[in-house]
């Protein structure tokens, strides 16, 4: 089964995510996949991350929206 996170901030060399049942949890961004970012969605499965760009766009989507929306409130 896959675990699926969010990469909310890196600090020195750890990335601190925010885990499905909104738990956070640190991992060494040196496990990570390659050119991981704050604000990423990825997924782990058997201690491989997996970047998930089409979750990550989709949240920056509704993000940029919801920050729009109340600017022109």
């Amino acid at each position: 089964m896959k675990n699926r996170y969010i990469l909310d901030r890196i600090e020195s060399g750890w990335a601190i995510c925010e885990t499905s049942d909104q738990k956070q949890i640190q991992i060494l961004l040196s496990e990570l996949y390659p050119g991981a970012k704050e604000g990423d969605y990825f997924a782990e499965n058997e201690g491989n991350y997996y970047f998930l760009p089409e979750e990550t766009e989709e949240a920056r989507s509704r993000n940029a929206a919801l920050l729009k929306s109340l600017w022109e409130s």
